[in-house]
């Protein structure tokens, strides 16, 4: 096996075209891998709440982001009242460098707790986007339709409640959701898009480790 790279506690990774990627790092780094192999810090990322479970977490590529350079980073942050809350935010990579960075939106129901889930994808058509938000070791908050923790979210690409989703009209919390299957778990993993219905399935836990390459070490 060859070496292609050392990170501290990887997340997530998002290839880039011509074969670099963006790799996140739990304790709050996003790396630049370059096509060539050397790897570097990527500026402008969001603070976030490092525990055993949160920190920066999903990384992906917008549907255009050939011609955008956009970007959606999911992570823990830290609120106010001292907790924290799973957030997604969206930005344009310039280069080394994070601009416009925007958060799009937060589980809320601030607080203690990890499980964020965090984890980003797309519908096939690359109009709306698909969110996994963990029930923050809370149990309850997965069956409570009036929260976001412990569902698959359907939202828009700034963020808002999908137009299409079956609770769309009722506001709130529920606006968001998919129907269930995938409406709630305690930690929902990368939702899979199942064709030609479009509707994400649901993996059983999500997925902290992953293989890259030949090898991807850590630090």
């Amino acid at each position: 096996m060859t070496e292609i790279g050392r990170f501290d506690q990887p997340v997530a990774i998002a290839m880039l075209p011509g074969g670099a990627a963006l790799i996140t790092e739990k304790p709050g780094h996003l790396k630049l891998r370059a096509a060539d192999g050397k790897v570097g810090d990527v500026a402008g990322v969001p603070a976030v709440q490092l525990s055993s479970q949160g920190g920066l977490l999903g990384v992906a590529l917008a549907p255009d982001y050939a011609a955008s350079h956009t970007i959606y980073l999911s992570y823990s942050e830290p609120r106010p009242n001292g907790g924290s809350s799973l957030a997604l935010m969206k930005a344009v990579l310039d280069g080394a460098r994070l601009t416009g960075q925007r958060v799009i939106w937060r589980a809320g129901s601030d607080g203690p707790g990890g499980q964020f889930g965090g984890a980003i994808t797309f519908a096939p058509d690359g109009k709306s986007l698909f969110l996994s938000s963990g029930e923050r070791q809370r149990f309850m908050p997965a069956q409570d339709p009036e929260q976001a923790l412990g569902k698959i979210l359907h939202l828009t690409l700034d963020g808002a409640a999908w137009p299409g989703n079956p609770h769309y009209k009722a506001g709130g919390a529920k606006r968001s959701r998919k129907p269930r299957p995938a409406a709630s778990a305690a930690r929902p993993g990368r939702p899979a898009i199942a064709t030609p219905t479009a509707s994400p399935s649901r993996p059983t836990a999500a997925c902290g480790r992953w293989r890259w390459g030949r090898r991807a070490a850590t630090s």
